[in-house]
């Protein structure tokens, strides 16, 4: 057991904690927002990441480090290239081909240079978190309106019942996708802190190992 199992179990009994305090429905549409939300993100990312990439606020950003740092780098465009066919001879993750098959850096392209990489990579992950955001709180609104629900003669006695096991499953969620993040940062670089970390951790591994994520994302 390391770092990363105790953030685990620290994550689990906090969200578990504060999911007793709330109504059966709010746990309710909280976890399946979630879900939901993490679903949508992680099919349509690409798309969104063109959208993403157009925004004022984003092309200057990434103008910026391109003039600040890419730059300084410019020799790497002219050695190196990078594709779908190289990445998968690196054996990297079925996940993380995922990302980069459904990501928008190779489209219209076979081939791209570090620069555009790196790019990509920032386009592509601000994408995610920015979806995320965006369908998690669209979904909660909708799914908010239900909440009546708790009110119905009878469904009082399963509140606290059904409060604590959605946000145990909710806590699932947070646990499963953090396991699932490093354990791809760990791939990617091959060794360091997270290659150590999710090596070493019990329960990373076995919430990554279960399949659990590439079977609902279709990984």
């Amino acid at each position: 057991m390391n770092s990363i199992d105790l953030i685990m179990i620290v994550i689990v009994l906090l969200t578990v904690f504060l999911g007793y305090r709330k109504s059966f429905m709010k746990s309710f549409v909280e976890w399946i927002s979630l879900s939901m939300s993490l679903w949508i993100t992680l099919h349509f990312f690409g798309n969104f990441a063109n959208v993403v990439a157009k925004l004022p606020g984003v092309s200057s950003i990434t103008g910026l480090l391109n003039d600040a740092l890419l730059s300084k780098f410019a020799s790497l465009d002219q050695e190196l290239d990078f594709s779908i066919a190289s990445f998968e001879k690196m054996n990297f993750s079925k996940s993380l081909m995922y990302f980069f098959k459904n990501s928008n850096i190779f489209k219209g392209a076979g081939k791209t240079t570090f620069g555009e990489l790196s790019i990509g990579l920032f386009v592509n992950v601000l994408s995610i978190i920015l979806l995320f955001i965006i369908t998690t709180f669209i979904l909660r609104a909708i799914f908010n309106s239900f909440e009546y629900l708790n009110k119905m003669a009878g469904f009082n006695h399963f509140q606290k019942v059904g409060a604590v096991l959605f946000s145990f499953l909710k806590s699932l969620v947070y646990v499963t996708l953090i396991a699932f993040i490093v354990y791809n940062i760990s791939v990617f670089f091959n060794s360091g802190i997270f290659y150590d970390a999710y090596h070493s951790s019990i329960f990373a591994k076995l919430l990554y190992n279960n399949g659990l994520i590439e079977w609902a994302f279709g990984v």
